[in-house]
């Protein structure tokens, strides 16, 4: 793999995936958002592109010693050629179906070495992005200690704003745990909680949860959290601000600059603005519909603003 400080490694995804049930292995994640780190987003990609990294460099990277985590990556890999995304819901980039996440996986013991392909379908929401998409960096993620906690993070970027609350049915599904924890307490005790204490420890988002009644029974779950300002990193975390269509917030995702990619890959432009706090963003769709009104004759609008509907491609 590529030499590339941790803290520059993005992950890029479209909505359509981040929305999309899953569930891996923690392990499996690593490997997974690992090599999704290493593409560029912004360009073309063939699915027979394969992505070569070294158990070494997941150790690295997670900063781990324990010579388990060998064994564990090793069938993590078998695994992987089994593990299914499920889009529960019609899309313009993909139909409603499973698709597996890897088209060819392997494990060459001697070198330690994990060579992945992706497939077709996922490649397509890897790759050629220019809006509906949701990105955090790499390092946030990886001292994760389960699965559960990647996709809380992951949701919780695409959401955006400042809470968010959905109800307990939906998230057991997009977690593929419909047949799993029917009583409460071991969801609570055994999904919930473990993921929040690893987003608080861990990330550079703090997060509160409350569970919400429809009766005697939690019917959803509230979630508010917000950027952990306190958060120590060697890099500057900068808020980009997007909508989507299917939300009703803001949706936040958290932007660090692109590093330069391995073989084909072009670097993206860097992402040099933010709005502050004082921008008046909730009046983002206004502006974007000025735009669409009156094109290049549309006056007064925040340069902010203009950056950001044209990094989705809507100026």
């Amino acid at each position: 793999m590529q030499e590339v400080p941790k803290n520059k490694m993005i992950v890029v995804k479209h909505n359509d995936l981040i929305d999309a049930a899953q569930k891996l292995s923690i392990y499996e994640s690593r490997i997974i958002l690992t090599c999704i780190s290493l593409i560029d987003s912004k360009s073309s990609l063939d699915f027979s592109e394969k992505f070569v990294i070294t158990v070494e460099d997941i150790v690295d990277l997670v900063d781990v010693s324990d010579t388990s985590v060998y064994n564990l990556l090793k069938e993590a890999v078998e695994r992987l050629s089994e593990r299914w995304v499920v889009f529960m819901k019609p899309s313009q980039r993909v139909q409603e179906t499973r698709v597996r996440w890897v088209y060819k996986i392997s494990y060459i013991p001697t070198q330690g070495t994990i060579e992945l392909s992706f497939s077709p379908d996922i490649i397509k929401l890897l790759t050629e992005i220019s809006r509906d998409f949701t990105q955090y960096k790499l390092e946030n993620v990886l001292k994760f200690r389960g699965f559960y906690s990647v996709r809380l993070y992951e949701l919780m970027c695409r959401w955006g704003g400042k809470n968010k609350t959905i109800e307990l049915e939906w998230l057991k599904e997009n977690l593929q745990l419909e047949d799993s924890y029917s009583r409460w307490d071991n969801f609570k005790n055994r999904v919930i909680e473990p993921a929040i204490r690893d987003i608080n420890e861990f990330s550079n988002m703090k997060v509160k949860w409350t569970g919400i009644k429809r009766g005697k029974s939690i019917h959803s779950i509230k979630f508010e959290y917000h950027i952990n300002k306190d958060k120590k990193s060697t890099s500057k975390i900068i808020e980009n601000i997007s909508y989507s269509d299917n939300s009703d917030n803001i949706e936040s995702t958290l932007v660090q600059n692109k590093v330069s990619q391995p073989k084909k890959a072009i670097s993206p432009k860097k992402s040099k603005y933010h709005l502050d706090k004082s921008d008046n963003i909730d009046n983002i769709e206004y502006f974007a519909d000025i735009r669409k009104r009156y094109g290049d004759a549309a006056k007064g609008i925040p340069v902010e603003i203009i950056e950001l509907l044209k990094s989705q491609g809507r100026w």
